[in-house]
């Protein structure tokens, strides 16, 4: 089995070059979702998101629609890391994160809660 290059090594993959973040946290809240398989992530954080109104975002979700997005310039290499059971470079997944954040406060005048798990 080959072994899929670290982001250090993978051309496709450039450091994130922001000096501010992206988001005001006074605008927007993010919480994180932890626990292993069969935990009750996802039954939390439906009750998160019919309770209290978070927008519930899964980022193996993510990478798997970014995988089959015709047009992705991560596309091929998130299937590579999927196959072989390596874990997607950080700065994809964050990117992807963020895209769905934006995409979703656009409409909300910036503001939003959101689970990650």
């Amino acid at each position: 089995m080959p072994a899929i290059p670290p982001p250090d090594d993978n051309p496709q993959l450039s450091p994130p070059t922001k000096d501010v973040p992206t988001f005001s946290p006074s605008k927007v809240s993010v919480v994180f979702v932890l626990g292993g398989p069969g935990a009750g992530k996802g039954t939390q954080c439906a009750n998160l998101v019919k309770d209290y109104g978070f927008t519930h975002l899964s980022a193996g979700d993510l990478l798997r629609a970014e995988q089959d997005r015709p047009d992705s310039q991560f596309g091929s290499m998130i299937k590579d890391y999927i196959r072989e059971g390596a874990i997607v470079p950080m700065e994809v997944t964050v990117q992807l994160l963020e895209n769905a954040i934006t995409d979703d406060v656009k409409d909300k005048s910036g503001e939003g809660m959101f689970l990650i798990d």
